[in-house]
């Protein structure tokens, strides 16, 4: 089954079913002792949000991207321009090669998708049965739209095949259309080389047990050289930092009596030294880059208490190896937590290891999630009621999103890293508010 089926099959479901299946969601993920982001998931810096609890669920199991008609809605774009400055909003005109807005010339199409850690692509995707295919990728210039050269890397390590397609912008790679053995292509480049994981055979490692290891790798696309980096039968998980220096790796060491002991390592691209992160051994921790604070910190769950919730901070430095503790952990990310007020209708926001504090006020609903976006954003909602708040930590603001009924149940924003700007969409039309005006 594709996307647009399961999506006509999730947007058929009563409204009591969804809403169940969320809330079994959100149970199995306090269990897990992992903070998921309903509506903005960290794993892209470009990501989807949904109001209507359909979608949320949709996004949340398939990432789907936005996907844009012709038709214009005065309500839509009466919201847009009451909640922001007119200066603040451009509408983006979609299904047209070329729309004229003065010094803003993007469009989108059907079924378009964003990716992208500092930069910002937009891709078209087909689909050959289930198989989704990246057609064309774009990048934004100047608020222009540029279509991005399409290149081919083929080639083979020892018996595994490795073949996927890539666009380029500066200093980062968005590769897609992945065959053979490769699993992930790194978003990094370096002189010429970027990092991709393989899932290897069993055959390679000569595992008893059968299982699948995994292999990192790097590769040289100006000379087409593939060089070993780092290879573990028991190797489960590879995390690029944002400089794309290090890598953590996850492994899973089984013991004699068949239990499982799990550690993480930082591996220094540079030196090709693997350093123990010796606190975070034997916990079933999931790491991505959300946890990152800079290029050599991580923040994570610490020590749990007896309900299975985490009490305490871990702030590691994966250069050193070195953590710091901390008796807190925040409801927001690990490091960043949020008290409301409901008598004073303010939500206070204080950082777990800097101490830095903000307050924002007229909070007008009790909060049921705190959600961080990027770095200074956070976003503030109620499961049950709207409106949701927007807030900038570092201007100490919030902006209030309150949809019309007509248009809630249908609304999407997307984060641009790059741009540091919101795209909204209600599926019909979309406006990108720059967030620095």
């Amino acid at each position: 089954m594709d996307s647009r089926k399961i999506f006509d099959a999730i947007d058929a479901c009563d409204d009591v079913f969804i809403k169940e299946v969320i809330q079994d969601i959100e149970s199995r993920r306090k269990k897990q002792k992992r903070l998921r982001r309903l509506f903005f998931n960290k794993n892209q810096h470009l990501s989807g949000i949904r109001i209507a609890a359909a979608i949320v669920l949709f996004i949340v199991v398939l990432g789907v991207g936005v996907k844009t008609t012709a038709h214009i809605s005065t309500l839509f774009h009466d919201w847009m321009e009451n909640i922001f400055t007119k200066n603040d909003v451009i509408q983006i005109i979609p299904d047209s090669t070329t729309v004229d807005m003065g010094n803003a010339k993007i469009s989108l199409k059907n079924h378009v998708q964003m990716t992208g850690r500092n930069e910002t692509f937009l891709y078209e995707t087909s689909y050959d049965g289930i198989e989704e295919k990246v057609e064309k990728v774009f990048s934004i210039e100047g608020r222009k739209q540029k279509e991005l050269s399409k290149k081919k890397f083929e080639g083979h390590y020892q018996h595994l095949d490795i073949s996927f397609e890539y666009s380029t912008i500066d200093n980062e790679i968005f590769a897609y259309n992945m065959h053979g053995a490769v699993e992930e292509v790194f978003p990094v480049i370096q002189q010429d080389t970027v990092y991709a994981v393989l899932e290897t055979s069993a055959k390679e490692y000569t595992q008893e047990s059968g299982q699948n290891g995994k292999r990192l790798i790097a590769i040289n696309l100006k000379t087409d050289e593939i060089q070993s980096e780092l290879a573990s039968k028991t190797g489960i998980d590879f995390v690029m930092a944002p400089n794309g220096k290090y890598v953590l790796v996850r492994y899973n060491l089984i013991q004699p009596g068949g239990s499982v002991k799990r550690k993480w390592t930082s591996f220094n691209l540079q030196t090709k030294e693997e350093m123990n992160l010796e606190k975070l051994e034997n916990k079933n921790l999931e790491i991505d880059t959300s946890n990152f604070v800079d290029a050599t910190h991580i923040t994570i769950g610490g020590k749990i208490d007896s309900e299975g919730e985490y009490r305490t901070l871990y702030y590691t430095d994966i250069s050193t190896g070195k953590t710091k503790e901390y008796n807190e952990y925040g409801n927001v990310t690990p490091e960043w937590n949020c008290e409301y007020s409901a008598k004073k209708k303010t939500a206070l926001f204080q950082n777990i290891v800097t101490g830095e504090k903000f307050l924002i006020r007229d909070i007008e609903i009790e909060p049921s999630y705190f959600t961080s976006i990027y770095k200074n954003y956070f976003l503030i909602w109620n499961e049950e009621d709207l409106p949701a708040y927007l807030c900038n930590i570092k201007r100490k603001t919030a902006v209030k999103l309150n949809p019309p009924e007509d248009i809630r149940y249908t609304l999407q924003v997307y984060f641009s890293q790059k741009e540091n700007a919101l795209l909204f969409t209600n599926e019909k039309e979309v406006y990108l508010v720059n967030l620095e005006k």
